[in-house]
């Protein structure tokens, strides 16, 4: 199976390569599993990423445009960069949209993703779209599918194993797409002001 891998702003296949053990002899065979999801869950948070903001910045920047390619559209990313005195980043797709199911199925799941088989798209390897919790605790996501508008709160969670909310359903106007809202702390505004240029000179021509 071949997965997507963005490094540096270049798409590559990632080749994944199974091998089974092949013997004559009787052995007794254990899959590998996890234990305790909330360990994994911290490494992915805390030790994976060397730099977070910039990371997620590149990540929710990478599955907006993702989300226009897959709806064909030719739509556009909003940016709202961080201000000192709003110190909020928020970014807006116009694309797809993210039904219910999906932010079931593939949203919360680790490992999860739509994006495998195919070289249209970045990522693939189901954990982009959680690096938000490398920086923070809790962040908003809100969609807008056909008419709904639903705003999810991801946070956590009790466990520490990472909750999603659904805080509110209502009827919408706007088009489809998705918001993702990050509260961004005051030291941090220039990283992620910077974190955004960078990006922002990768892929001008899509955004508004």
């Amino acid at each position: 199976m071949d997965e997507l891998l963005f490094y540096k702003g270049v798409k590559m296949k990632l080749s994944v390569v199974r091998n089974d053990l092949k013997t004559n002899a009787e052995v007794e065979s254990k899959d590998f599993g996890i234990g305790d999801a909330s360990v994994v869950i911290d490494i992915l948070r805390n030790r994976l990423y060397a730099h977070p903001i910039r990371t997620l910045v590149q990540e929710y920047l990478s599955n907006g445009r993702d989300a226009i390619r897959e709806a064909g559209n030719g739509g556009k990313l909003k940016v709202q960069a961080p201000t000192r005195f709003e110190p909020t980043l928020k970014i807006r797709d116009f694309g797809v949209g993210i039904e219910p199911e999906r932010m079931s199925d593939i949203f919360v799941m680790y490992g999860a993703s739509t994006k495998r088989g195919t070289n249209g798209q970045t990522g693939g390897l189901g954990i982009g779209g959680k690096s938000c919790f490398s920086y923070t605790d809790s962040f908003t996501i809100t969609t807008f599918l056909n008419g709904t508008k639903r705003k999810y709160v991801a946070h956590v969670g009790a466990n520490s194993n990472g909750r999603l909310d659904l805080v509110s359903t209502s009827p919408t106007t706007e088009e489809n797409g998705t918001e993702i809202q990050i509260a961004v702390k005051p030291n941090d505004v220039t990283a992620f002001r910077e974190a955004i240029l960078l990006c922002e000179h990768a892929q001008r021509r899509n955004w508004v």
